[in-house]
């Protein structure tokens, strides 16, 4: 599914097949100042900033995650993550379906690059949300790789 972030900044998608890794990749992403609708405009995930901590952990916990055992959720969802995180794309659905199309027969890694270089393209803000997303999914291979050692 194709979800938008709710963010101060760019029209932003993403796609994810779980709303759960998806929200959970938007909280650490933008601290809980971002939130998602899904493809009909329903909110998925609300914005944290405002909130209490305490309101964070209940939506944890609501929806199966330990707000205790997080290390753990994400060496064994990390690479989940990390592709949602790598989903990012500048724009609206239609001009996600656009360089969607444009770069499925490339590697991943040219992928990767021809999509950043789009986002970079198209970024209005000085907040950069495509790069920061791309260095955390770094960040969460590298955890999984860690929990495998």
């Amino acid at each position: 599914m194709i979800y938008d972030i709710v963010n101060p900044s760019d029209a932003v998608t993403i796609e994810a097949g779980d709303s759960v890794l998806a929200s959970i990749a938007i909280i650490v992403l933008g601290n809980g100042q971002y939130g998602l609708y899904d493809e009909d405009g329903r909110t998925v995930l609300g914005i944290f900033a405002l909130s209490t901590p305490e309101m964070l952990i209940e939506w944890l916990r609501d929806n199966g995650v330990e707000d205790t055992k997080m290390d753990e959720f994400y060496a064994k969802n990390g690479d989940e993550i990390a592709t949602i995180l790598e989903s990012i794309v500048y724009g609206d659905a239609s001009d996600r379906k656009a360089i969607t199309a444009l770069t499925e027969s490339m590697t991943k890694t040219d992928r990767l690059k021809a999509v950043a270089k789009y986002n970079d393209s198209k970024r209005s803000s000085m907040n950069d949300i495509g790069t920061a997303a791309l260095e955390l999914a770094k960040g969460f291979r590298k955890k999984v790789q860690e929990a495998k050692k």
